[in-house]
């Protein structure tokens, strides 16, 4: 992609920022307006009327700017976007590809994470998709089948370095866009929510399901016989390892990730005084560690 002289020789960063400065907010809805000029669905006016609607049902109240003389506190969605902190900033964004009809949809996406590319700004948002539910719907649209479409909203993840995330994380959520995996790729997703909230012992539970899930839909796939309820993931582990999904040796590196979340994680109750409290550190290696651990196992099982 073609980019101006001033930006086509940096190095990316391996720290990123996770601020989202006002000069970027202004591309942001710079960006907006196009994709609500290019269609015929709803004005960009419009838009901002359906944003202000949902953050004032999320918040009760938007942020009042102190008067500037700038045309963008004019409008008081643009004004709260503009002048909001920055965790108010990024579900302002999220909130974006809520207001019906969706305009944005995953362009939207793709336009978002190449500004904050390009900033070096540490978050990317994962896709939006549609989604054919089981429901009949009264709608007669073409490819549906006569099903209700239901919609997976796209989220904010962090990313520490911009390596990591290349490298690891998005080759694993790329893997895992799978309809075969879908219960694998939410409770990822999760584990990426939980980190970003602090929520450490949640998130190491949450991908070491992932990885667990991923298990258990390559033995569903290829017919080996497991018990849903009651096999554990070094059970799971076991019966791949003896129709020969990998070498032995791996076996021992695929259970590290079950006691890890048995010692740091929520999924058992650990009683008043646990021995190991989970840390940001070790979050963050284990949703590594899975990560990598699941884009292995989809490639070897050629889901």
């Amino acid at each position: 992609m073609w980019k101006p002289f001033s930006k086509r020789e940096f190095t990316i960063a391996t720290a990123l920022r996770h601020d989202v400065p006002k000069h970027v907010r202004k591309r942001l809805l710079f960006i907006i307006q196009q994709f609500c000029d290019n269609s015929t669905a709803l004005s960009f006016s419009n838009f901002l009327h359906g944003l202000a609607k949902i953050l004032l049902q999320q918040y009760g109240e938007l942020q009042v700017a102190p008067f500037s003389g700038l045309s963008y506190d004019a409008n008081p969605a643009v004004a709260h976007f503009m002048h909001c902190d920055d965790p108010m900033a990024l579900d302002c964004i999220e909130f974006c590809f809520h207001v019906w009809p969706y305009v944005l949809g995953q362009h939207g996406v793709e336009a978002v994470n190449r500004i904050f590319f390009d900033e070096q700004i540490g978050y990317e948002m994962t896709s939006f998709r549609e989604i054919l539910t089981d429901e009949p719907s009264d709608s007669h649209c073409p490819g549906t089948g006569g099903r209700l479409v239901g919609y997976e909203f796209p989220q904010f993840i962090r990313k520490d370095s911009q390596f990591v995330h290349q490298e690891i994380i998005q080759p694993c959520l790329d893997a895992l866009n799978n309809a075969l995996l879908r219960t694998a790729e939410t409770e990822m997703r999760k584990a990426h929510v939980d980190y970003d909230n602090g929520r450490f012992p949640d998130a190491i539970t949450s991908c070491c399901s992932a990885f667990e899930s991923v298990l258990k839909t390559i033995c569903e796939q290829r017919g080996w016989q497991y018990d849903h309820d009651k096999d554990t993931s070094a059970r799971l582990i076991k019966i791949c390892k003896d129709n020969n999904l990998f070498p032995p040796f791996y076996v021992a590196i695929f259970e590290g990730t079950g006691t890890v979340r048995n010692k740091l994680g929520s999924v058992h109750g650990r009683g008043p005084n646990p021995p190991y409290q989970a840390t940001q550190e070790q979050a963050a290696h284990m949703i590594q560690m899975t990560s990598a651990h699941v884009t292995l196992l989809v490639s070897l099982a050629r889901l």
